[in-house]
């Protein structure tokens, strides 16, 4: 069964590219066409599409619908589940309490936070935030605790000790939504304020990101919100999947929800050492260090993961909630090449230069 599109965002990296928005533009002819097919191809209800050149978006355009059943169109400004892209927000939030002198990336994560406990001492003495958001503590993601709960953080943060470890640390690539967890309350102990606060006022207000927040109940009171349709098994029916809404004690993971036009400022920063609006919104140093390979295993597609949220060559990150799935790519070359970030289940097709994304199952 497909889990269907709802947004996608095209970056363009700022390498070797300066002001050539015209090429990018030129490079696009066709690229109408290609998304309804995409569309048609796998039965997608809406695609949102944006291409951030250097600084600035230059391009921002909805295919289909964010809202199949009442034919409500896609935009740039549809707000939508960015799930595990999630991630990289928290992992920068920790970065600036690093910065700050509350965490540290690479010391015995108790050093800094006494009240965490791992499965045994072993975990207790070695465990670094660098291990927890780089998904190689050697503890498997045990999403069972967490889903469809109604654990408080704290309540996840003190359960952490029961989480037996299925390999060596640092020898696997173990996904873990739990250690997130465990890095936003973290950040609450550290800074005094909680992980929703914190990200608000040090990422999310210095990026102008208006439209970004963290819950569907605020998401459904957007003009412009997203709405998930899958399909009926053995057909092409289409049928509305409910939200998922029990994830406040998991937001850390992979609770925000946003738009292609607050992403591309976020993006902007990412591609520009961390500055944005001609402020340094995130520390350089907290940016490279989440860029540092940590933990790598080559997919399918002979594509490195790895570090935080990306490996050195492809930074890359796909991830799911209920019926969102969303993906994030930056391609940093010398020629305009435009790459692709997703909300929604997506499979990777070439086509014309371009990274293009289309549902899968």
């Amino acid at each position: 069964m497909k889990r269907l599109l709802t947004t996608i965002l095209l970056l363009v990296s700022t390498a070797g590219l300066g002001a050539q928005d015209s090429d990018v533009l030129k490079r696009l002819e066709g690229f109408d066409d290609y998304m309804a097919r995409v569309l048609k191809d796998w039965n997608g209800p809406g695609i949102g599409v944006g291409i951030v050149v250097g600084d600035k978006l230059v391009f921002a355009k909805g295919y289909g619908y964010r809202d199949y059943e009442n034919k409500q169109p896609f935009t740039p400004g549809t707000v939508c589940p960015i799930a595990s892209n999630t991630k990289l927000f928290t992992a920068i939030a920790a970065g600036m309490l690093v910065e700050e002198g509350k965490l540290t990336w690479d010391r015995p994560v108790r050093e800094s936070v006494p009240t965490i406990r791992f499965y045994n001492e072993q975990l207790n003495n070695t465990v670094t935030l660098r291990d927890m958001l780089s998904h190689r503590t050697g503890i498997t993601r045990h999403d069972t605790i967490w889903y469809k709960s109604d654990f408080t953080r704290k309540e996840l943060f003190d359960r952490l000790k029961y989480l037996e470890p299925q390999e060596p640390m640092r020898q696997s690539f173990l996904y873990n939504n739990l250690m997130f967890a465990g890095v936003g309350y973290m950040i609450e102990l550290q800074s005094g304020r909680t992980w929703e606060q914190f990200v608000r006022e040090r990422i999310l207000q210095p990026l102008d990101m208006k439209s970004t927040g963290y819950t569907i109940a605020e998401m459904v009171k957007a003009p412009e919100h997203g709405v998930g349709f899958t399909e009926k098994r053995d057909s092409f029916d289409l049928y509305k999947i409910p939200y998922y809404e029990d994830i406040e004690g998991v937001a850390p993971c992979g609770a925000i929800v946003s738009n292609i036009q607050d992403l591309s400022h976020w993006l902007v920063a990412l591609m520009n050492n961390g500055a944005y609006g001609g402020k340094q919104v995130i520390p350089a140093d907290v940016l490279k260090q989440t860029m540092q390979p940590a933990i790598g295993l080559p997919n399918t597609a002979a594509i490195c993961r790895a570090s935080t949220r990306r490996c050195r060559s492809c930074p890359k990150k796909r991830s799911a909630s209920s019926c969102w799935s969303s993906a994030t790519t930056l391609h940093r070359s010398t020629t305009t090449s435009p790459t692709t970030s997703t909300s929604g289940c997506s499979v990777w097709t070439r086509r014309r230069g371009f990274s293009a994304v289309s549902t899968s199952g």
